[in-house]
């Protein structure tokens, strides 16, 4: 291996060397010419137009991002209001049918069952996780707590469906 090495750089100084001066300054200049264009097409036009798809992609992110903060700070404010709401789980499951109502989400409720100590197990049909995240925003403000929630996308357009526990007080 190290003697085809040898072969081949002797073979390339014997070429170069048999060339005249002019021959060499053309190859040489041609060589970097290559070795210029193999590197912008290479490197520097990937790497310029990831850089370009980045920044455009900045102003959405930045704004996707304020609204996650704003978000975390409405439910911190929710969830540290104090009071019980009365009720039990009749009344919650009315509470938590009137909120899907008045959204327009009746019929995208699956499944409402009663999960004992005032907490409701809610499963619900695919519709945009948007509009799942708006309506459990809601009922929190309605002071119905979100003990869990599991949102599984369908793959289909952004839709998903919410499978989630709700009880009817704070803690």
């Amino acid at each position: 291996m190290a003697a085809d090495k040898n072969n081949m750089v002797q073979k390339f100084l014997d070429f170069w060397q048999a060339r005249s001066d002019r021959e060499r300054l053309i190859l040489a200049a041609g060589g970097g010419v290559v070795l210029f264009g193999l590197l912008y097409g290479g490197i520097y036009v990937p790497l310029e137009t990831s850089r370009k798809a980045l920044m455009d992609r900045l102003p959405q992110m930045r704004a996707e991002y304020r609204l996650l903060t704003a978000q975390v700070e409405e439910i911190e404010r929710i969830r540290s209001r104090s009071g019980k709401q009365a009720g039990g789980p009749v009344s919650l499951q009315r509470r938590i049918e009137s909120s899907a109502m008045s959204k327009g989400l009746g019929d995208g409720i699956v499944s409402m069952t009663p999960a004992g100590n005032d907490l409701v197990q809610v499963v619900t049909a695919d519709r945009p996780a948007r509009v799942w995240m708006e309506w459990l925003l809601e009922l929190q403000g309605q002071g119905v707590r979100v003990q869990t929630a599991r949102i599984r996308f369908s793959g289909k357009d952004g839709q998903a469906r919410l499978e989630a526990t709700l009880a009817g007080s704070q803690p």
